[in-house]
């Protein structure tokens, strides 16, 4: 069945000519190269697809089975010879397809709770560098940055290949270009083409599927939100905590600090930003989260609490305050847990607790070199 509608593509095609042969007699064979469906063309970010031969597989949806039925001939290696390789449950592996010359390379993850054949698994990206296959919007390998921009419109990302960072298993850019980057939402980046600086035309082709960002309150329940507010109360000491009182002083200009009890997590908040200034320098500083860098969304989880205040050795002073922790780029992962969109970040928490919310919301935009604002972003909250 594979054959017939490899045929059937190859004769319905632009060919490619090679010559071949032996002595004096040399013939030509016509190589396949992709020919954009319009169900491709109307695809875009934020939903990365793929077109093997005449088939659109979305990214996400579409699985190893689906690549193989499409006419990709699978390539097996020393661990997994075949599509009913019997695949470990929640597990993501990397696996290549070949079309003609072009191989592409593709992660695939088993998305059930147990043990399924690997035709069965859900393909998460996929990269290529051949004329043989087509992504999003109908974006080739040889087109040109005028037919990119028409398919795709204007990136939201456009980097020289060396400030590009790489994603996990992704490919990489070819040196000498830039990379011109698409987004889903928000700068959840879901598709990067590389194109040559000297003909300017596309060489490389990287997609994978966009992020289920947390940008509602309601997307994220009640369970989810008690297994993160359970990982930060076991960072506390006996349920207390002593913490300065950030939008106060004492009379020597400082600000005065006590134990803090009585906490109690009411508020939960998602804060997305209205509009990024600059897609680059947004990017450029992902990478440096911890010297204040922004995300596009965040998940605050608030809790009420009491800090008491000592005046001398006997008299106290007794405050309502609020405190925070939050979790930048927020998003729910395959499994259902919520993750943080930032390397190596789990979450993070105010300085110390504050009379005011306003004052301890915008303390999280505090020092950032992009000067954003609690008024740069719209908020929703619901009670937990």
């Amino acid at each position: 069945m594979r054959k017939i509608r490899v045929i059937a593509a190859i004769l319905t095609v632009f060919p490619l000519l090679f010559i071949s042969g032996c002595g004096n007699q040399p013939t030509t064979q016509a190589i396949y190269t992709a020919v954009p469906t319009e169900a491709i063309l109307v695809t875009t970010a934020n939903a990365p697809c793929i077109q093997v031969y005449d088939t659109v597989l979305e990214l996400g949806k579409s699985t190893v089975e689906d690549i193989v039925n499409a006419g990709a001939l699978f390539s097996s290696n020393g661990i997994v010879k075949s599509i009913d390789y019997s695949e470990d449950p929640l597990f993501t592996r990397t696996l290549t397809f070949v079309i003609g010359p072009t191989s592409i390379t593709v992660t695939a993850k088993n998305m059930q709770n147990a043990i399924s054949p690997i035709k069965n698994s859900i393909l998460q990206s996929a990269y290529f560098s051949g004329r043989q296959v087509c992504g999003t919007g109908g974006v080739m390998v040889g087109d040109s940055i005028e037919t990119l921009s028409q398919k795709l419109g204007e990136p939201y990302l456009l980097v020289n290949s060396e400030e590009y960072r790489i994603r996990n298993g992704g490919a990489a850019m070819d040196g000498n270009t830039r990379v011109y980057a698409y987004a889903s939402q928000f700068d959840d980046i879901t598709m990067a083409v590389c194109v040559d600086r000297n003909s300017y035309t596309v060489t490389k082709i990287d997609e994978w599927t966009a992020k289920n960002l947390v940008t509602e309150p309601k997307q994220v329940d009640d369970n989810q939100i008690r297994r993160l507010v359970k990982t930060f109360k076991n960072q506390l000491v006996s349920g207390s905590m002593t913490q300065a009182l950030l939008d106060n002083l004492d009379s020597k200009g400082n600000h005065p600090s006590g134990p803090v009890s009585s906490i109690s997590f009411n508020r939960m908040k998602v804060l997305t930003l209205n509009r990024i200034k600059d897609s680059k320098a947004f990017y450029k500083e992902q990478a440096n989260f911890y010297d204040k860098a922004i995300a596009s969304t965040y998940l605050i989880i608030e809790y009420d609490a009491i800090i008491t205040l000592y005046k001398g050795t006997e008299n106290q002073i007794r405050k309502d305050v609020t405190g925070c922790f939050y979790i930048p780029g927020a998003y729910l992962t395959d499994e259902g847990e919520v993750a943080c969109g930032l390397t190596n970040i789990q979450y993070k928490q105010s300085g110390g607790v504050y009379e005011s919310e306003d004052t301890m919301l915008e303390s999280i935009f505090e020092g950032n070199s992009q000067g954003y604002r609690l008024s740069d972003f719209t908020a929703m909250e619901r009670n937990i």
